[in-house]
């Protein structure tokens, strides 16, 4: 399984706003196409890095990014969920 379509995987998940890179953009895969932010496999381990909806059940959406992976690839063995931010929904300046 390639980064993309993990990544597209786990934007589909209920409670997930985005994909999210770390504090210092970090969490990635290089791809011909530049980066994919907030998944990065090392191995047979996924790192994934997400920020959630405010009001998405935390735990539960951990899980459920962790199932949706594993179960879309036997050559991902392991699923490390970062939870790195909460979306509000709401946005400020200009």
């Amino acid at each position: 399984m390639h980064a993309e379509e993990i990544a597209h995987l786990v934007r589909a998940v209920p409670g997930v706003s985005d994909l999210h890179g770390g504090k210092f953009g970090e969490i990635a895969t290089y791809v011909p196409q530049g980066r994919i932010i907030g998944v990065r496999l090392d191995g047979a381990t996924a790192h994934i890095h997400v920020t959630l909806h405010f009001d998405a059940p935390i735990v539960r959406t951990a899980e459920q990014i962790r199932t949706t992976v594993l179960g879309s690839s036997e050559a991902i063995t392991a699923v490390d969920v970062v939870i790195e931010d909460l979306d509000t929904g709401t946005r400020t300046g200009g």
